[in-house]
């Protein structure tokens, strides 16, 4: 299991933590085996960072390997960054690898079960995209998306998960959980 500690609202922190550790069971007291990991994202250079491009709310896991993607908050664009661990030490690598033009500020991401499709939430819009069987071009394949009609007091969406293949949980700061059946998303040209 990894705990992110990568929340950066003003890009003020140098430093983020990854927490990684065996799930522990329910009812378990404490965890064992704990390592903490610290990254700094290596294109930032400035604290605040003047473009607020390093705030991260979304995390997720393909193939074995951890990926976050970053919330601008001056555009709509999200940098993929993967996360390498090291077998020895504590300072975690993040590699940038691609990167989204979300539509707005990117607040989840979510591997479906088969791990063949990547959700990401806005607060506006949900995209799916078709996972490449190899590669890291999470980006470049079928997508389909739909934008977000949620309540006015409802509007702050920053929870994503797969209920099944074809379903997903949205859950916003205010408390509020929606299901949103894939069959409501529509291909992107």
């Amino acid at each position: 299991m990894i705990v992110c500690d990568i929340g950066n609202n003003i890009s003020l922190r140098k430093e983020l933590a990854l927490y990684v550790f065996q799930e522990p069971k329910l009812g378990a007291k404490e965890v064992t085996d704990l390592r903490k990991f610290t990254f700094t994202w290596p294109d930032q250079k400035s604290f605040p960072d003047p473009e607020l491009s390093h705030d991260c709310e979304a995390a997720f896991m393909v193939r074995g390997k951890l990926y976050l993607l970053t919330k601008h908050r001056r555009d709509t664009l999200s940098d993929l960054w993967r996360v390498e661990l090291p077998e020895v030490g504590d300072k975690a690598l993040p590699i940038k690898v691609g990167r989204l033009d979300a539509k707005g500020m990117v607040t989840d991401a979510a591997v479906s079960p088969d791990g063949k499709h990547l959700a990401v939430l806005t607060y506006t819009f949900v995209w799916v995209f078709a996972l490449p069987a190899t590669g890291e071009a999470f980006f470049s394949g079928v997508a389909r998306s739909a934008p977000l009609s949620l309540p006015a007091l409802s509007w702050q969406v920053e929870g994503c998960a797969w209920l099944d293949g074809q379903t997903l949980l949205l859950g916003s700061e205010q408390g509020d959980l929606f299901k949103l059946p894939l069959s409501e998303l529509r291909p992107v040209k």
